[in-house]
C-alpha cells in the first residue's frame, strides 16, 4: 500500500475569497481528484483545508491561501468522526446478525461475518483544472506504532512529575459520579448490572452468537464513554499523560463451569492488534487527545491532551 501523505499548497490569488471556496471547496465539501494528479490514483487525494491569510481590503496586493490535501490511498483505513474509512470510501455495517442482507432480502445467518457496503461519500472534481499553488511540503501520516505496556509504565513512575496509581480516572470531564466499568462473559443473564461497590457490570452471555465482535464493541463503547467523562477505569497518571489498562476490563467466569477459576484481565485473549489500531484512529478521529496503542503484559492505550508531546498527522 502507498504511504498516505498530508500535502500543503501556498496559492497567491487575486480571487474573491468566495469564489476560491467554492473553486476549492464546492459547497463547503471535501472534493476528491476525478483523474491522476501528480502521480496519484484516481479518488485518492482530498482538498481537506484552505485558509486565507489575513488580508487589507485596502491593499493591491493578492492573497495568500493556504491550501490542504490529504493522500488516502485505497488500503489506508482511517476514520471520520464513528465511521470507517477505506481510503475515501466510507465502510457502512450492514444489517447484524438476524437482520436482513439488504438488497437480498434474506435472514443473516446467526454464524455469518458481519457484512459492510462501501458508499461513496465524497463527490470529485478535475484538480488538474485547478491552481494550487506552489507546493510547500508533503509530509507522511504518522506511522501506527505500538508501546510497551511495561516500559510505558516504567517511564511514567520514573518522572519528576507527580502521579498517581487509580482506579478512579481523572483525566478528562469531571462528573460527580463516574462509576468504574466491568464486562463479564459467563452464563448470566446478558445486561447491565451494578454490583455492591457501584461498579457498572455488563454481562454477555457465553452462548451469544458473535461473542468476541459484541464483547469488542462492548469495550469501544466503555472507552467512549471514558473519553467524555462518563466512566473509570484502571490507570496510571503522570502530569498530562495517563496509561489505561484495557486489560482489566475483562472477567471470563465460562471456566467456573469446569471447576476452575476464572480469568481476569483477559482482553487480549479476544482483542487483535489490528483492532486496537482500529479504536486508536476512532478515537483520534473523534476526540481531541493523542492516542498512543500499547500492548505487551497488558493492552492499553496512552492518551495526551492534544498538543502536549504530540505529532502532527
Amino acid at each position: 500500500m502507498a504511504v498516505p501523505t498530508i500535502m500543503r499548497f501556498e496559492l497567491t490569488t487575486r480571487d474573491h475569497p468566495r469564489e476560491l471556496w467554492q473553486r476549492l471547496m464546492p459547497q463547503g465539501k471535501t472534493a476528491l481528484n476525478r483523474t491522476a494528479w501528480r502521480g496519484k490514483e484516481a479518488r485518492s487525494c482530498g482538498i481537506v483545508g484552505v485558509s486565507i491569510r489575513s488580508h487589507s481590503s485596502e491593499s493591491q496586493k493578492p492573497r495568500i491561501a493556504d491550501v490542504t490535501v490529504a493522500y488516502r490511498p485505497q488500503g489506508y483505513i482511517n476514520f471520520v468522526g464513528g465511521t470507517r474509512y477505506d481510503g475515501w470510501t466510507a465502510l457502512v455495517p450492514d444489517q447484524p446478525s438476524g437482520g436482513l442482507l439488504g438488497g437480498e432480502q434474506k435472514p443473516v445467518d446467526a454464524g455469518r461475518e458481519a457484512l459492510t457496503r462501501r458508499y461513496e461519500v465524497y463527490g470529485d472534481t478535475e484538480f488538474n483544472a485547478i491552481d494550487f499553488g506552489e507546493l510547500v511540503e508533503e509530509v507522511p501520516v504518522r506511522d501506527e506504532t505500538f508501546a510497551d505496556y511495561e516500559t510505558v509504565t516504567s517511564q511514567l513512575l520514573s518522572g519528576e512529575a507527580a502521579f498517581e496509581i487509580s482506579m478512579s480516572t481523572t483525566f478528562l470531564a469531571h462528573r460527580r459520579h463516574r462509576p468504574a466499568v466491568k464486562i463479564v462473559i459467563g452464563s448470566s443473564r446478558g445486561g447491565v448490572r451494578v454490583d455492591g461497590f457501584g461498579t457498572r457490570l455488563t454481562f454477555i452471555e457465553s452462548h451469544t452468537d458473535r461473542l468476541e465482535e459484541q464483547l469488542l464493541d462492548e469495550v469501544t463503547e466503555l472507552v467512549s464513554g471514558l473519553m467524555e467523562g462518563r466512566y473509570s477505569m484502571n490507570n496510571i497518571r503522570c502530569g498530562d499523560s495517563i496509561l489505561v489498562d484495557l486489560s482489566s476490563l475483562v472477567v471470563d467466569q465460562r471456566p467456573l463451569a469446569s471447576g476452575l477459576q476464572p480469568s481476569f484481565a483477559c482482553l487480549d485473549q479476544f482483542a487483535s492488534k489490528e483492532w486496537l489500531l482500529d479504536l486508536t484512529k476512532r478515537l483520534r478521529a473523534t476526540y481531541a487527545v493523542d492516542v498512543t496503542p500499547v500492548i505487551g503484559t497488558k493492552l492499553g492505550l496512552l492518551l495526551r491532551q492534544e498538543g502536549t508531546n504530540s505529532q502532527d498527522h
